[in-house]
């Protein structure tokens, strides 16, 4: 008896193709055979008469996690068989012969395909038979006939394998296989008996013998790809069926369904909410973008609904009460938390992972990973569910996406499997955004047309990166798309729903009368072209005045977070050019509260004077002066998106941390005149307008608010203001004027009772009974752009103006709703100031005002204009430019309509589910190459290569035009150019996660410092070693965290303290809930699912 393990060269497999030879016939009894058992013995079985009895069944649903592995194992999926009919025990085998074939990669490759035609010679030909036995039997044992010349005249007529292998890749070579061999005539007596009774059951079915061979035949090649050719347009249906679709869940219900009648049961949200479900099965988290109106919170709502998950939801303090409408109205489970309660939200459900979803409202906001706001919302998502709410995920800097992504998936090992490793990928992408944005601050000092021409290139490969990276996340659809899509437009039309014609902004100018002068001299001092004479904003870049050679340089380079392949020259100009940023901001930000009100630019100056003056104390009594560090700066974009008043309390709470003092020695002595210079202007500013009390931009407000009024009374008003103060004001100036029925709303206004105001004298959606008629006018700031329906309203005014375009479209968001038209047209005003006098005598005058006003708020693209003509094109254009990045029609919304067309289709959808995964066709097209579609994960991913040496993963936007066809499209065999490129496609699709490199920065400093700890102090060494591996294989930890690991003190004489710390920063449960989401990685499958060959 000689034992066989599986081990190094003592395989069944090699035993067999030593002991085959001898003999003329093998009969098998086996758990299952479906070929590539076959395939490894198919020289050595040629001539041999062969009969396999199958004792048992596959789990189908289990084909699939192992459908990419080369040594597909189904040996652990075996099952006892189900109770069928004869006829159905052969479908389903059949049907799992098929499965298995095209959906594992074992048979794909031409030596394969040769055995493959061998294997159905014998079925033909008798020499291979197959039976199912109609009861489980889970006996395995081979019976090797020898040959009667090898039988010893009988003594020896055969030898017996018994063990734990089935005839199958795995059970002839893989590890964890025991057999014996026995060669004692008895055991060949005994078991040749047993075969036989097991054989001759009439019970048994029949699979495969002469007399079926040919339906055993024609069954199979009718189902596996190598014997396809289907049509290159049902192909192309066939790769948007797989594309597009999603499982269907009967109980899964509609907003109407859920909330009785109340919300609308539209076509485009049930898809939403189906494909949201999937997306947070799939890949753990989902982003739904659809653009502002369209119902983003109705679908987050159905989904939590239908997901029946505790449900913790962060949004902003002004829609906590709007999401606890929703959570009434949608029947769903839940706590609403602030932005700024996200600590509470962890102490109270941080032991519940696994169990949540989160719903992340504004999720753009969560992108700035050193915040502890962050640190602690990523500790909360860990090992949960996520579904973020975004409007524009694909236009930011690809860290802010990538903040998103790793609350609910671990880049490093992800779900997300749309290029080799996600970590690897964006890293690369964030180096190539830096050069990026080098590149623009050079080619703006040079004003150079083709440098701008190659950065806004540039700018483009690196969005489509992204969009290809992310895009299996994003749900979002445009207006333009439910139109363009046939079954959404006429659902909407079915319900009576349609959008209202939203008008180019108008320009209402303005004359300034008495006060031109000074307001001409005003803007000249603040925002001249001779920079030198206007504020310079010395106070906000004291970093810029240190003397060369300083030793403080060498200081502030060690405060500084490293960045890849920067020099110290550069980190420092990098540190300087960001304080010079916020000096910049805070000078657009005194024009733009000198064009909002007198009253909130009398504040304004107010604040900057005391805040320069004590600067200078420190200059002159002090002897030294704070530096901000780079890493404490809040970025120019994140201050954009606060309401002034925050940013400037931000910028001075930075004085109590972080600061750096230099010594007044080390700074040059322009310093304290410049100083003196910002305040000298201040001063004279405000003293120039403390007697005023003209506003000529208020008195043509007022004008052309009693003219709306009058001339259509039901077109009620939103008058929007960036700034609260303004606000107040004109509020107040109304409310004294007499207007009575004006509402003002700021986020120092936010209470349920002002809402409820709202609602009832704004929202078209509420019912009539509800609905009251009190106030025509709003006065609002932003605040009220984000969670109200202000649908009865018409008409959208710009009390200030609009410099940032994203603005006004969320503004006109709130009066252009998907649920109920009020008006045909919606209209947007700007108010723009315009000096008395004739034109020609004021040319420096116009020049002055408008141009400098619209270059400091606006930028260096609108140098351009020369005249009002041009200027009110501008605003129009600027929002019809934004709203394109909104409303522009999605690239897949042509190929959707069409899957959404076919799918009604019953003819066509039975045809092009009979087509075999892995099908290859060869079809004219106006390019050569091979492209392949494969699934990986939940991820759909496409290959292209027109050489072996140039495929690469492609775009689904590049993809699914290469597949498009037309029904004249003849499809042929793929030519030998088909093989090596098709190969080398696969290995890209599902190339095995690559590691990302660690090269300096705060990645590799905690590393170092966990490897230390763990060293030296041997109760730390299991957590240091999860953290290590959390980092370096899953990149999974918040910058923020990394640097607190980073700047962990290991004190030799306490080491307890240095862990309990390290344990405060990293719980055993955060990490644990970490691995969790990258074990997602490891259960998913991956299946080539259709290629072609295109030549021209």
């Amino acid at each position: 008896m000689s034992l066989i393990t599986n081990v190094g060269s003592n395989t069944l497999s090699a035993a067999l193709k030593d002991i085959l030879p001898n003999c003329d016939r093998v009969d098998a009894l086996v758990g299952y055979f479906y070929f590539s058992g076959f395939r490894d013995l198919h020289k050595e079985l040629q001539s041999k008469k062969i009969r396999i009895l199958v004792g048992m069944d596959i789990d189908m649903r289990m084909i699939e996690k192992i459908s990419a592995l080369k040594d597909a194992n189904l040996d652990s999926y075996l099952t006892d068989a189900k109770i069928s009919s004869r006829a159905g025990v052969k479908e389903n085998y059949f049907e799992i012969f098929s499965r298995v074939f095209n959906d594992t990669d074992y048979f794909d490759d031409t030596e394969a395909q040769e055995a493959f035609k061998s294997f159905l010679g014998k079925i033909k030909d008798g020499s291979l038979e197959i039976k199912k036995s109609a009861k489980a039997d889970h006996s395995k044992f081979y019976i090797l006939h020898n040959k009667p010349e090898f039988s010893a005249n009988g003594i020896s007529p055969g030898i017996v394998i018994e063990g734990s292998s089935n005839l199958s890749i795995s059970g002839l070579k893989g590890q964890g296989e025991h057999n014996r061999i026995l060669q004692e005539k008895h055991y060949y007596d005994d078991d040749v008996k047993r075969f036989e009774e097991c054989w001759n059951d009439p019970e048994n079915i029949g699979i495969a013998d002469i007399n079926s061979a040919d339906e055993f035949i024609q069954e199979v090649k009718r189902r596996v790809w190598l014997y396809a050719l289907p049509k290159p347009l049902h192909m192309f249906y066939r790769v948007l069926d797989e594309y597009f679709s999603v499982d269907d869940v009967e109980d899964r219900k509609s907003p109407e369904e859920i909330t009785s009648g109340k919300y609308y049961n539209l076509k485009y949200q049930r898809d939403a909410i189906n494909l949201g479900i999937d997306r947070i099965e799939k890949f753990g988290g989902v982003i739904i973008a659809d653009v502002v109106g369209l119902g983003k919170s109705i679908v987050a709502s159905a989904i939590a609904h239908n997901l029946n998950l505790q449900t913790v939801i962060i949004a902003p303090p002004h829609l906590e009460s709007q999401w606890k409408d929703y959570m009434s109205d949608f029947d769903f489970k839940g706590q609403v938390y602030s932005t700024g309660k996200i600590k509470e939200a962890l102490e109270r459900h941080g032991n519940e992972s696994g169990k949540l979803l989160i719903i992340l409202d504004e999720a753009h906001k969560h992108r700035n990973e050193d915040t502890e706001n962050y640190i602690t919302l990523h500790r909360l998502c860990a090992g949960n569910r996520v579904m973020a709410l975004s409007a524009t995920p694909f236009n930011n800097d690809p860290k802010d996406i990538y903040a998103l992504i790793k609350l609910f998936s671990t880049p490093g090992q992800s779900t997300l499997k749309t290029v080799e490793n996600l970590s690897m990928s964006f890293h690369q992408l964030f180096k190539s955004y830096r050069a990026l944005r080098r590149n623009m601050r050079q080619s703006g000092k040079k004003q150079d047309e083709g440098a701008v021409e190659e950065i806004t290139k540039q700018s483009q490969e690196i969005a489509n990166e992204l969009r290809k990276m992310i895009e299996p996340l994003v749900i979002r659809r445009s207006r333009l798309d439910l139109n363009e899509i046939e079954v959404y437009r006429k659902d909407l039309k079915a319900q009576n729903i349609s959008f209202p014609k939203v008008k180019d902004p108008e320009l209402l100018e303005y004359e300034l009368g008495e006060i031109s002068d000074l307001y001409i001299n005003t803007l000249e001092k603040i925002a001249s072209d001779e920079e030198r004479a206007s504020f310079l904003g010395t106070r906000y870049k004291s970093a810029n005045y240190i003397r060369p050679g300083s030793d403080f340089f060498t200081k502030l380079i060690e405060q500084e977070e490293a960045t890849d392949g920067e020099s110290p020259e550069e980190t420092i100009q990098r540190m300087q050019q960001a304080q010079v940023n916020v000096a910049k901001f805070m000078r657009r930000l005194l024009v733009r509260r000198f064009e909002s009100s007198i009253a909130s630019f009398k504040l304004s100056l107010k604040n900057m004077i005391n805040s320069s003056e004590l600067m200078l104390d420190w200059y002159l009594n002090r002897g030294e002066v704070p530096i901000y560090k780079k890493g404490d700066l809040p970025d120019t974009a994140d201050l954009e998106d606060m309401e002034p008043s925050e940013a400037e309390a931000m910028l001075n709470k930075l004085e109590d941390k972080g600061l750096i003092l230099v010594p007044k020695a080390e700074i040059d002595p322009r310093f304290e005149e410049h100083l003196r210079h910002d305040i000298g202007l201040l001063k004279s500013i405000l003293a120039d307008w403390s007697g005023i009390t003209a506003d000529p931009k208020y008195d043509f407000f007022v004008q052309k608010v009693t003219e709306s009024v009058a001339k259509e009374n039901k077109r009620k008003l939103i008058v929007f203001t960036e700034f609260s103060d303004t606000a107040d004001y004109v509020y107040e100036k109304l409310k004294n004027s007499g207007f009575q029925r004006v509402f003002k709303y700021t986020s120092g206004d936010a209470s349920e009772a002002n809402r409820k105001i709202i609602k009832a004298n704004f929202d078209a959606s509420l019912d009539l009974p509800k609905q009251s008629n009190d106030f025509d006018i709003i006065i609002a700031t932003d605040a009220i752009s984000e969670g109200f329906n202000l649908h009865r309203a018409g008409t959208v005014i710009n009390y200030d103006i609009p410099y940032n375009p994203t603005r006004v479209i969320q503004r006109i968001g709130r009066i252009n709703r998907i649920n109920k038209k009020v008006f045909d047209e919606l209209f947007i005003w700007n108010f723009f100031p315009t000096p008395t006098g004739e034109y020609e005598t004021h040319t420096r005058a116009i020049s002055t005002l408008k141009m400098n006003m619209i270059h400091s708020l606006l930028g260096e693209d609108t140098r351009i204009f020369t005249s009002d003509e041009e200027l009110k094109n501008y605003f129009a254009k600027q929002y019809t430019e934004e709203n394109k990045k909104f409303e522009e029609s999605s690239w897949d919304a042509k190929y959707r309509n069409i899957w959404l067309n076919i799918k009604g289709n019953k003819r066509v959808m039975d045809e092009i589910a009979k087509i075999p995964r892995r099908s290859r066709i060869a079809k004219k097209s106006s390019q050569n190459g091979v492209v392949a579609f494969a699934k990986n994960g939940g991820s759909y991913v496409f290959a292209y290569g027109n050489t072996v040496e140039d495929v690469a993963v492609i775009s689904p936007e590049v993809a699914l035009p290469l597949f498009e066809a037309d029904e004249i499209d003849e499809a042929s065999e793929t030519t030998t150019s088909f093989e090596p490129i098709y190969q080398i496609a696969k290995e890209h699709i599902f190339k095995n996660n690559t590691r990302a490199s660690v090269t300096g920065g705060r990645k590799q400093d905690a590393l170092g410092k966990l490897k230390l700890l763990s060293e030296m102090y041997q109760p730390a060494k299991d957590l240091c070693l999860d953290a290590i591996k959390t980092i370096k294989d899953l990149d999974a930890l918040p910058n923020g965290v990394l640097k607190d690991i980073a700047e962990l003190y290991l004190d030799k004489a306490n080491l307890a303290k240095s862990y309990n710390a390290l344990k405060e920063m990293l719980p055993p449960k955060y990490l644990e809930d970490i691995f969790t989401t990258a074990k997602r990685a490891e259960e998913t499958a991956r299946l080539i699912v259709l290629s072609e060959e295109l030549t021209s």
